[in-house]
């Protein structure tokens, strides 16, 4: 018995280091993406109206089920509009998006 138990505290170490791991990744590599894919569809399709970057912020967040602060990501969001999209972000409020010169 007391193996078992030594080896279900193990085994849930594992799986907290496992799923740490999983998160860690999606907050530094996907999230990023998101909101810089999300964004920049949002321009390329004329949809950016008078809302605050924050605005558009929480409405792209609300695809995944990650808690994370806008803020922590926002220089790699702003580096990937510029690699990736051409974009980069003029003002927060009122939103305002421009191609990168």
């Amino acid at each position: 018995m007391f193996y078992m138990k030594n080896n279900k505290k193990l085994l849930e170490k594992r799986y907290s280091q496992y799923y740490d791991n999983i998160e860690m990744y999606i907050k530094k590599y996907v999230v990023p993406e998101v909101y810089a894919y999300g964004l920049a569809g949002l321009y390329y399709k004329g949809l950016i109206l008078d809302e605050t970057l924050e605005q558009y912020v929480r409405s792209i967040a609300s695809y995944f089920n990650v808690v994370l602060e806008f803020e922590d990501v926002r220089n790699d969001v702003e580096e990937l509009l510029k690699i990736k999209y051409n974009l980069t972000i003029i003002n927060d409020k009122p939103l305002i998006i421009d191609k990168y010169q």
